[in-house]
């Protein structure tokens, strides 16, 4: 399934979440992007977490795929595995906007 990257995730009340990429005395403010969603999802681990020689080629493998253009096309596997990280590493609302996403059938 092909994705945008530069989708915009939204909060509970539909609105388009943020993150500050910066530091507390120099923000800097950018949109939550579907693209940052799954690099912070992939690339962060939780403490004491072990992630096997497998799992780190999936992770390296998607991350290439996410920044060589501005889609991404996933695997059903590849979404699981990226919703599994999320879930780990992000705020619950980050989870279900991505879970929704990823369940969404396309229409024709």
């Amino acid at each position: 399934m092909i994705f945008k990257t530069q989708q915009p995730i939204k909060g509970y009340k539909n609105e388009d979440l943020t993150y500050n990429k910066g530091t507390k005395e120099n923000p800097d403010i950018q949109p939550l992007t579907l693209e940052v969603v799954i690099n912070l999802g992939l690339n962060s681990e939780v403490d004491n977490e072990v992630i096997s020689p497998v799992d780190k080629m999936k992770i390296y493998g998607i991350s290439v795929a996410l920044y060589k253009s501005d889609t991404i096309d996933l695997t059903v596997d590849d979404m699981s595995f990226i919703k599994e990280r999320v879930g780990k590493v992000l705020p619950s609302v980050v989870y279900g906007r991505i879970t929704e996403l990823f369940n969404t059938i396309p229409q024709n």
